[in-house]
């Protein structure tokens, strides 16, 4: 991607910011989904396969260390296995990454994203 095809991707909407960053960065083999939550669970935005907004609750639930996680990642068809979940702090608060198949390596740039998104 040339510095003018990025600029063409800019947006002031934190959630298309999002799925711009993840589509561009959710390249680890196997990684079939990856969103971003607030810490109550509510999706920032995410990009892959599968309900998202139900991938992004359960993943920080995860982060609390609920029990539930396991049955819930059922429910949806999910293999609790393949969950990777990170909190990464920014300077607007703290946030989940989560991720089905591989962990999401570009997790800590997601931080920085918001942080100059939502200040």
């Amino acid at each position: 991607m040339t510095p003018s095809d990025r600029r063409s991707f800019r947006t002031d909407d934190p959630t298309q910011a999002i799925r711009y960053y993840l589509a561009r960065n959710a390249t680890e083999p196997g990684l079939r989904a990856a969103v971003v939550s607030c810490m109550d669970g509510l999706m920032v935005g995410g990009v892959g396969e599968g309900p998202l907004e139900a991938l992004a609750a359960i993943g920080t639930c995860q982060t609390e260390g609920r029990p539930s996680v396991v049955r819930d990642c059922k429910d949806y068809g999910f293999d609790p296995d393949q969950l990777h979940t990170r909190v990464v702090d920014s300077s607007a608060g703290c946030f989940v990454v989560t991720s089905l198949g591989a962990p999401l390596g570009a997790a800590d740039g997601v931080g920085s994203l918001l942080g100059r998104m939502l200040a």
